[in-house]
C-alpha cells in the first residue's frame, strides 16, 4: 500500500523511575515488531504527533495537571486513539485505554501486554482506513485542481491541446489552469454517460449537473459543468457543488479488504505468529505460489478489483481452513499463511493444501498454465518475516526450474540425518582439507578514531565445481546440525595460526566461530593447543553470532568468562538482528559489538537509526569497541562516527580478499 509511516507517538512526564522504563521498552519492542515507527518527546501542553499517529502519554501519578492534557488533547486528537501508562487509571472518558503500571510488570505482565499489542494493531488498522480515506479524496481534489475555489477549465476530449487562444477567446484570467484531462479518470461510467447524451446539443452557458454514482467510493460529491464552447470544441468549466465527502460503509470495508492484502499486512500477521509463539502449538506454514498471465497488483503494488475479488472466492471456498490470510506479496505471487496439523508430515500437509487450491487460483483455467509453489515453516522469531518470504519465493523458484508443483524450504534440505550423516559431513571436510578446497579470505576492518590499527575478519571459502571461491553456506548448516562444526572451526583457527606467524605487523583478525563451540567441552582443548604457537604481536578475537549466544542462555556467560582465562577476546556480532540485541548487550560483556548488517545498510531511515541508537549509547558510554559491517559508501560514515561506531567493514574498503595487503594509513 502507498501509506505513509504507522506510528506510535510517546509522551513521557519527567522523572519515571526504572519500573516505568522497563515497561516503555516493552511497549516499544511491541510496537515496532508489528511494524509501528516510535517517535517520542517531552511533555509538552501541543505534541508534534502526526494526524494518523497513537499518542501514548507516561506519567508517573494522574495529578491534574495530566487530566487538564489529556482533556485538551481529547479535544484536539478527535477520533486518533489516547493512552495512558500511569500508576492509576484515568477517567475512560478522557483516554480510550488507560494502562495501570504494575498490570505491566512481572509475573503478570503477558495477558496485559498481549492485550495491548491486540489493540495496537487494531488502532493501527484503523489510521490505516483514515488515512486512506483523506487520500481518496486528495485525490480527486487534486485531479480537478480544486482547492479553496473550487472551480477547474476542462477541455474534453483529453487528447487535443488547449492554447492561449481559449483564454483570450472566453476572457480567462492565468490563475486559471486549462486543463487536458480524461474526464474517465475521474467521473463514474454513469456519469460520463449522462454527458455525452449532452455533447451533441450542448448550447454556451448551459449548466449541466453531475453526481459521482455509488460504484465510486466518494458517491456524495456533486459538481456543476458550464458549456464554454460546444462540440467539437468541448470546453467547460467544473465546479464542485457539494464538497462534504463521506465514504459509504461499502467503500470502508472495500479499503480494508484491499489493505488485508497487501505485502505488509501479510508480514504483519507472520511477526505476530512468531511474537505471540503460535508456532509452539501449531505448525505454520507460508505458501507463495507463482502465477504467470495474471497481474495481482497495480502501478501502485495495491491488489487490482479482480485480484480483491478472486482472493474473496478463494477464502470463501476455504472458510474452514482457520485463521487462514491471503495476500499479494508483488504482481506474480500469491501468499498464503495457514496452520496445519502439528504432528503431521509438513511436504505432505502442503501437497494436500496446494492441490486443494489449485483449481481456485486466478487464470487457471488453461489447462496449460504453470502454477507452481514454495513452502516455509515458521518455526520461530528467527529468520524475520522478510527472510521467511524470500525463503518461500526462493522455493517457488526452484519448483518452477524443476518441474515441479511444490518444494519445501529449507536450509540443510540435502543433509542427511542421524549418525550417517555426521560421518558423511566429516568426510566433506577431510576431503576438502586434503585436496586444497578450503581457503581463507580476509576484509579489514578499519578504525575511524586511529586508522592505522590493522583489523581484518577471516572468512570461509570453497572451491565449487567452476573452480571459483564461494561461502559454503550448505555444508555449515549441515556441520551444526550433524554437531562437526568444531571441524572447520579448527581448521579456520590452525589455518588462520599458520598464516600470521608469516605476518611482521602486529594483526587483529577476528574469526567466526560456530554455537557447538559455547557447549563443547573439548573447545578450549584444542584452542589453547592451537593458540600456543601464535606470534605475541597478533591477536585472535572470536565472533560469534547474537542468536547463539541467546539460545545458549548461561552457557554463553560461562564460555565468555573462559575465553577471557585464556587472554583471547571476543565479538557478539549480528547485534540487534533480533529483539533481544539491547539485552545481550547489557547482559553479555564482550570487547567488540558488531552489528547487524541490515541496520548499517539502511541507517539513513529514521526509525533504522533509532533502534542503532538504542543499541549503542550504553555500549558507547562504557567505551566499548562497536563495528559497523556493510558499509557500502562513504555518505553514512558521519552518522556512524556521531553513533558511537568505531569500527567500519564492509566493500567500501575492499571486498573480501586472499591476502591480508589493505594499507592501514595513519595518515588517511
Amino acid at each position: 500500500m502507498s501509506l505513509q509511516r504507522d506510528c506510535l507517538h510517546i509522551v513521557t512526564q519527567s522523572p519515571l523511575d526504572e519500573p516505568f522504563q522497563q515497561v516503555l521498552d516493552n511497549i516499544r519492542q511491541r510496537a515496532e515488531n508489528l511494524g509501528l515507527f516510535v517517535q517520542e518527546e517531552g511533555f509538552v501542553n501541543e505534541p508534534s504527533c502526526g494526524e494518523f499517529d497513537i499518542l501514548l502519554l507516561a506519567a508517573a501519578e494522574v495529578t491534574t495537571e495530566v487530566e487538564d492534557w489529556l482533556r485538551r488533547q481529547r479535544r484536539t486528537l478527535k477520533d486518533q486513539p489516547l493512552l495512558l501508562l500511569s500508576t492509576s487509571k484515568a477517567a475512560d472518558v478522557l483516554t480510550d485505554c488507560s494502562l495501570r503500571l504494575q498490570d505491566l510488570l512481572p509475573p503478570n505482565d503477558q495477558l496485559s501486554l498481549g492485550f495491548l499489542t491486540d489493540m495496537l494493531q487494531s488502532w493501527r488498522q484503523q489510521m490505516r482506513l483514515r488515512r486512506q480515506r483523506k487520500s481518496e479524496l486528495e485525490q480527486l481534489h487534486a485531479m480537478l485542481d480544486i482547492e479553496r475555489n473550487p472551480v477547474a477549465l476542462v477541455r474534453y476530449p483529453h487528447h487535443t491541446y488547449a492554447n492561449q487562444g481559449y483564454r483570450r477567446l472566453w476572457q480567462i484570467t492565468d490563475d486559471l489552469h486549462l486543463e487536458d484531462m480524461d474526464l474517465a479518470e475521474v467521473f463514474s461510467p454513469s456519469a460520463l454517460t449522462t454527458l455525452h447524451e449532452h455533447l451533441p446539443n450542448w448550447r454556451t452557458g448551459e449548466i449541466l449537473p453531475l453526481q459521482l454514482s455509488d460504484d465510486q467510493h466518494l458517491g456524495n460529491l456533486e459538481f456543476q459543468l458550464q458549456c464554454l464552447s460546444p462540440s467539437p470544441d468541448n470546453v467547460f468549466l467544473v465546479r464542485m457543488v457539494s464538497g462534504e465527502a463521506t465514504l459509504h460503509e461499502e467503500a470502508a470495508d472495500d479499503i480494508l479488504n484491499r489493505a488485508s492484502y497487501d505485502r505488509r499486512a501479510l508480514l504483519d500477521r507472520v511477526e505476530h505468529i512468531q511474537y505471540r509463539a503460535d508456532h509452539q502449538s501449531t505448525q505454520w506454514a507460508l505458501v507463495v505460489v507463482r502465477l504467470d498471465g495474471w497481474q495481482l497488483t497495480d502501478d501502485l503494488d495495491e491488489p487490482t478489483a479482480e485480484t480483491q475479488s478472486a482472493l474473496s472466492y478463494i477464502e470463501e471456498h476455504l472458510s474452514d481452513i482457520t485463521e487462514l490470510h491471503v495476500g499479494c506479496s508483488d504482481s506474480r505471487h500469491l501468499c498464503f499463511l495457514l496452520p496445519f496439523e502439528k504432528n503431521k508430515a509438513i511436504l505432505n500437509e502442503g501437497q494436500a493444501f496446494f492441490q486443494r487450491v489449485r483449481p481456485l487460483l486466478p487464470g487457471n483455467n488453461n489447462a496449460n498454465a504453470l502454477t507452481c509453489a514454495g513452502l516455509v515453516t515458521i518455526q520461530g522469531t528467527l529468520p524475520n518475516a522478510e527472510t521467511l518470504l524470500h525463503q518461500a519465493s526462493h522455493a517457488c523458484a526452484q519448483a518452477q526450474r524443476q518441474g515441479q508443483a511444490l518444494v519445501v524450504y529449507s536450509s540443510q534440505r540435502t543433509a542427511p540425518g542421524g549418525q550417517q550423516a555426521a560421518s558423511q559431513v566429516r568426510q566433506i571436510v577431510r576431503r576438502a582439507v586434503d585436496h586444497n578446497h578450503f581457503t581463507l579470505f580476509f576484509q579489514p576492518i578499519l578504525n575511524l578514531f586511529s586508522p592505522g590499527d590493522a583489523s581484518y575478519e577471516a572468512l570461509l571459502r570453497m572451491s565449487d565445481d567452476q573452480g571459483q571461491w564461494v561461502t559454503p553456506v550448505e555444508l555449515l548448516n549441515q556441520a551444526e546440525q550433524t554437531g562437526q562444526a568444531l571441524l572447520i572451526d579448527q581448521w579456520v583457527a590452525e589455518t588462520l595460526c599458520k598464516q600470521l606467524q608469516t605476518q611482521e605487523s602486529p594483526l587483529r583478525v577476528f574469526m567466526n566461530i560456530s554455537a557447538q563451540a559455547i557447549s563443547d567441552p573439548a573447545f578450549f582443548d584444542w584452542l589453547e593447543s592451537t593458540l600456543k604457537d601464535l606470534p605475541s604481536q597478533h591477536e585472535i578475537v572470536m565472533q560469534i553470532s547474537e542468536v547463539d549466544v541467546w539460545a545458549a542462555g548461561l552457557n554463553a556467560a560461562t564460555f565468555c568468562k573462559k575465553l577471557n582465562d585464556h587472554g583471547v577476546k571476543l565479538c557478539l556480532k549480528h547485534l540487534g538482528m533480533t529483539t533481544h540485541g539491547e539485552q545481550l548487550a547489557g547482559q553479555f560483556d564482550c570487547d567488540y559489538y558488531k552489528l547487524h548488517g541490515p541496520l548499517i545498510r539502511n541507517i539513513n531511515q529514521s526509525d533504522t537509526l533509532a533502534r542503532v541508537s538504542r543499541l549503542t549509547s550504553p555500549l558507547a558510554k562504557e567505551h566499548k569497541a562497536i563495528i559497523g559491517p556493510m558499509v557500502e559508501n562513504a555518505a553514512c560514515l558521519s552518522i556512524l562516527w556521531q553513533a558511537g561506531i568505531k569500527y567500519i567493514q564492509g566493500h567500501y574498503l575492499q571486498p573480501p580478499h586472499q591476502h591480508m595487503d589493505y594499507v592501514f594509513s595513519s595518515e588517511d
